[in-house]
């Protein structure tokens, strides 16, 4: 993506519990100098296409504990300072700036037969996260993800039928918003193909695929 970079670091502890836990410290910044945003909701037009500049800062932790070799569960604390007053295409989005302690949980079960490419199992996770805002009160929000991925194999292994759902959710208090830019999204290779990235944003999402692969 033009003019965009992204700095990472990780640092991953000797695991624990016979290896069952993990302990990783990471901080990114990353700069995007042109963020599209189409507007808000299902309805929102390709004429109406915006951008915006994002620079984000996090730094955090996260633990995963793998219960038993199908189960693992964890979470994470991160600080995460944002600002959108960069450069933009236009002046139409307010600029904002909130910054944010957040901490999050997740619990996922996994009987794939490998992560990167499988041809029978399934994956489930739920995360929860929560976005207090540090610097105001007026941005801090709750924000729900659940993923199902099965796998059912058709006959011989070399075929496949690969279904996923996606669901995210937010929740705010009266009075408290979620920002534009941190609103669940849809549209990219990964998440609604033939759309591009940020396609669609709203308070909540659904996403329902179906694949046949052989």
């Amino acid at each position: 993506i033009r003019n965009y970079a992204e700095a990472e670091a990780t640092l991953r502890m000797p695991s624990m519990a016979s290896g069952r836990v993990s302990v990783e410290f990471h901080a990114q910044q990353l700069h995007a100098p042109a963020v599209a945003f189409f507007g808000v909701g299902n309805d929102s037009a390709r004429s109406e296409r915006r951008s915006f500049g994002l620079d984000q800062s996090t730094a955090g932790t996260t633990v995963r504990a793998d219960l038993t070799g199908l189960v693992a569960v964890g979470g994470g604390l991160d600080w995460i300072q944002t600002d959108t007053s960069g450069r933009a295409a236009d002046q139409v989005l307010t600029p904002l700036a909130p910054t944010y302690a957040r901490s999050a949980a997740f619990a996922e079960f996994d009987w794939r037969t490998s992560p990167g490419y499988t041809r029978r199992g399934g994956f489930y996770r739920l995360d929860l996260a929560s976005y207090d805002q540090v610097n105001g009160d007026t941005q801090g929000f709750r924000r729900m993800d659940a993923e199902v991925q099965q796998f059912v194999p058709l006959g011989r292994e070399s075929q496949v039928l690969a279904l996923r759902a996606v669901a995210s959710a937010t929740f705010a208090d009266s009075g408290s918003t979620v920002p534009f830019f941190l609103l669940p999204d849809l549209g990219g290779p990964n998440a609604l193909r033939g759309y591009s990235n940020w396609r669609f944003r709203d308070r909540n999402r659904l996403l329902l695929t179906g694949e046949y692969r052989w």
